[in-house]
């Protein structure tokens, strides 16, 4: 449903007096405490101008100093976190203040880790099992769930559910590796998932396309949900009738702090596929607003991809006619002629056989070799059940989609999305 703005006003007031001792009402408190989000009050502009608005004081405190910030990050990392490196998500649950002051101050949220000497995650290389402890860990002390769910890594756990969708392609494969019951909310359709895209829209953000973190804060089913049937959070939105998220008031701060964020999470700077996935926006706004790709990354303080399929051209572009070899591991080069031996030399999508194409089809990994560490992991990577053949147009559409799907439903999936 969408809200008057009095009616949003009321709530402000509600709040103050319920939970503030009548005094104005932070972002944070609202999304605790309010029967709506803070999304619905970008009707007004900004938070502070519907403060204004409903006739409170702005909570304007430009006098926290570095000391005041200092110190409650130590409390917060005291109190809640065992004397680790507090999160974004611990400050915006259990702090008085919010990350923007750390952030404007400081840049990213590392930054204002290491601005304060805590210890970054900044491993590239944590194994899987020590993922999978992490996930048994959690596991007993929250014996109380029936499964253990995505939020409570994100807000108890020492890793983001991110990494462990792109080492393993689902959460529930995780939990699966874990010898963990598995998430049963995943007997859906492809509507139900389009019907909770639209209540989600209606009910906390005014009617406009949702964010990806609001079906983690308000939607009944997973984001991975979402990927698995749909492969991007963007295709979701656009076959749910909705744009991406484009809209023309975001700004450049906004953007640079999304990258900001993926990269943190991925622990490289984001490709455009992976962009595309665990981003807010769509990267075509990117390039509509800095000119291109590369130039956003660069902006946000990143080196750009080198010979990457975002920035490559020619002979050195992935499906040019000539083609390039890339290095995926001593198993690659056996593995793919048993994947063209299985698929009989065919796109597995259209039928298309060599003969029809001009050369033999491209090899495709279903879940990506990004996500992947190559040298320790090649022999899963290269498995003849990440592998599918197809032609090298059907391939440029699809890669990067439905991640953790087996050759089989992949191929349903593909001729579903591709209409074939």
């Amino acid at each position: 449903m969408k809200y008057t703005e009095q009616e949003l006003i009321d709530e402000l007031h509600r709040v103050s007096e319920e939970h503030c001792d009548g005094e104005t009402p932070t972002s944070n408190e609202v999304n605790e405490f309010a029967k709506y989000s803070t999304m619905p009050y970008k009707r007004f502009g900004t938070w502070n101008e519907a403060l204004i608005e409903a006739g409170f004081e702005v909570n304007v405190d430009l006098n926290i100093t570095r000391e005041k910030l200092k110190d409650e990050l130590i409390r917060i990392s005291e109190e809640y976190r065992d004397g680790k490196p507090p999160r974004e998500q611990d400050i915006n649950k259990h702090s008085k203040y919010s990350v923007r002051p750390y952030k404007d101050r400081f840049g990213t949220w590392n930054e204002t880790l290491k601005e304060f000497d805590f210890e970054l995650n900044r491993e590239k290389d944590i194994s899987r099992e020590r993922l999978i402890d992490e996930i048994l860990k959690l596991s007993e002390n929250y014996d109380g769930e029936e499964t253990l769910r995505q939020e409570t890594m994100e807000n108890y756990g020492d890793f983001s559910s991110t990494i462990y969708y792109r080492r393993f392609g689902s959460w529930n494969q995780a939990l699966q590796t874990a010898g963990l019951k598995l998430n049963q909310n995943m007997n859906y359709s492809r509507q139900d998932l389009i019907d909770e895209i639209k209540s989600i829209s209606e009910e906390y953000c005014d009617g406009e396309s949702p964010r990806q973190k609001d079906m983690r804060d308000y939607g009944k089913y997973c984001l991975n949900c979402y990927y698995n049937i749909f492969g991007t959070w963007n295709e979701a939105l656009k076959l749910s009738g909705y744009g991406p998220n484009n809209r023309l008031n975001i700004s450049d701060d906004e953007l640079i702090e999304d990258i900001k964020k993926v990269a943190e999470n991925l622990n490289t700077t984001p490709s455009v596929p992976q962009m595309e996935q665990y981003g807010e926006y769509a990267t075509s706004v990117y390039r509509n607003r800095f000119g291109s790709w590369n130039q956003a990354v660069q902006t946000a303080g990143f080196e750009p991809n080198s010979k990457t399929k975002n920035n490559l051209s020619g002979e050195d572009h992935p499906f040019w006619k000539g083609g390039w070899e890339t290095y995926y591991g001593p198993s690659w080069y056996g593995q793919r002629k048993k994947a063209w031996e299985r698929d009989n030399h065919t796109c597995r999508v259209t039928g298309k056989t060599e003969d029809d194409i001009g050369k033999r089809p491209d090899v495709h990994h279903i879940n990506p070799t990004w996500n992947w560490d190559i040298d320790n992991e090649h022999q899963e990577m290269n498995s003849l059940d990440n592998l599918i053949c197809l032609s090298p147009s059907v391939h440029k559409k699809l890669e990067g989609r439905w991640i953790n799907a087996s050759p089989s439903e992949f191929v349903k999936r593909a001729t579903e999305y591709l209409d074939i």
